[in-house]
């Protein structure tokens, strides 16, 4: 499985300073091999921009779109679920200890900068949290399993909070 996340390094030994650009397509075999449960499988393209500054600093912009196979968390149907999203990185070269949750941190002794992390975290901030598209019309109701969806209803009673009668004569105003 590592060798499938190989094909997500770049080198930057003997990169010469300036802007490289590379592509690169996320499918199944990524997300099983980053061992993911959120993901069952997707198809997204990522362009991918390096702008080497010199031996120690670089930027990178990161730009995704495809779609990912998730599970609906109220009918737990997989659903294909759109993604778009571009970002800009720093990296550094370093063996000193140093931490930023925002930035790429490359061992001098590598002679790669693994992405594959990178890309995993881009894409599983850019999800919801709870994920209901059937819910939220970021899917097709049709893809949603109408079945589960109708015995939520049914098991689930609709209770209606009593209005604060403050609020309630406003309703008058509307009359």
């Amino acid at each position: 499985m590592m060798n499938i996340l190989q094909a997500y390094c770049i080198p930057h030994t003997g990169l010469s300073v300036g802007i490289h650009e590379y592509d690169f397509e996320i499918h199944a075999d990524f997300f099983q091999a980053i061992s993911t449960d959120i993901v069952s499988t997707g198809n997204i393209k990522v362009e991918l921009e390096l702008e080497k500054i010199n031996n120690v600093h670089f930027r990178v912009e990161v730009s995704m779109e495809g779609t990912l196979q998730v599970e609906c968390a109220r009918c737990t149907s997989t659903v294909d679920y759109p993604i778009q999203l571009f970002k800009k990185i720093v990296g550094k070269v370093t063996d000193k200890p140093f931490e930023d949750d925002e930035a790429i941190i490359v061992s001098s002794q590598d002679h790669e900068i693994q992405l594959a992390q990178v890309f995993y975290e881009l894409i599983i901030l850019n999800l919801p949290m709870k994920f209901i598209p059937c819910e939220e019309g970021l899917v097709d109701k049709n893809n949603c399993n109408q079945e589960i969806l109708t015995e939520l209803r049914k098991i689930t009673p609709i209770v209606e909070e009593p209005i604060d009668p403050r609020w309630g004569a406003l309703k008058n105003f509307l009359d």
